[in-house]
C-alpha cells in the first residue's frame, strides 16, 4: 500500500500524524513493516541509518539523509509499504513474492529479482538455486548457504 494510505490507517483513535508517521519509522527499522522502492525491498538497517518517513509539503515520501538515494528524493508513489503480519497474499504485488520472513529469505528475494525479473515465476527453484550458488557475491551473504527449502520459503513455493 502506498505510504498515504498507510498513514491515513494509522490516522486512529486520538493519534496524531507526527506520531503516526514516527510508528511507520520505527516498524520499518523492527521489520514489523516492509518498504519499497518500486520492487526494491528496502534494508531495514539502511533505513534506521540513512532515512526516514517523513511528511513535508503535504508529501509522505521518504527522505534520505543526505540525498543518499538521490536528490530530490524518489517520487511518493514509488514507495510502498506492506505491514509484516498483514493478511495480503503477497508483501509486494508486483513481484508476486510473499513477505520475507528472515534476513535470509529477504536476500534470496531481492537476488531473484535482481537476476530474473519479473519473469522469475517461470525459473524452477532449482536453477535459482544454481545461480545463486555460482555467484560468489551471493554465497559471501551467508554463513550457512541456504538449504532448497529456504529458497522455496522465500519465493512462495512451499508453505510451512
Amino acid at each position: 500500500m502506498s505510504l498515504s494510505v498507510a498513514l491515513q490507517r494509522r490516522l486512529t483513535g486520538k493519534i496524531k500524524p507526527g506520531a503516526a508517521i514516527d510508528d511507520m519509522n520505527a516498524a520499518v527499522i523492527r521489520e514489523d513493516s516492509y518498504l519499497y522502492l518500486g520492487e526494491t525491498l528496502i534494508d531495514s538497517g539502511w533505513f534506521a541509518n540513512s532515512a526516514r518517513i517523513k511528511f513535508v509539503n503535504g508529501v509522505i515520501t521518504v527522505w534520505p539523509f543526505g540525498g543518499s538515494i538521490g536528490w530530490p528524493p524518489e517520487p511518493p508513489e514509488r514507495w510502498s509499504i506492506v505491514d509484516a503480519g498483514a493478511e495480503l497474499k503477497t508483501a509486494n504485488p508486483n513481484t508476486g513474492m510473499p513477505p520475507p520472513r528472515s534476513r535470509e529469505q529477504r536476500l534470496i528475494q531481492e537476488f531473484v529479482i535482481n537476476t530474473y525479473g519479473s519473469k522469475w515465476e517461470a525459473v524452477p527453484t532449482n536453477t535459482i538455486i544454481a545461480a545463486a550458488s555460482a555467484d560468489k557475491e551471493f554465497v559471501k551473504l551467508f554463513h550457512r548457504f541456504p538449504n532448497r527449502s529456504t529458497f522455496e520459503r522465500a519465493l512462495g513455493r512451499k508453505k510451512d
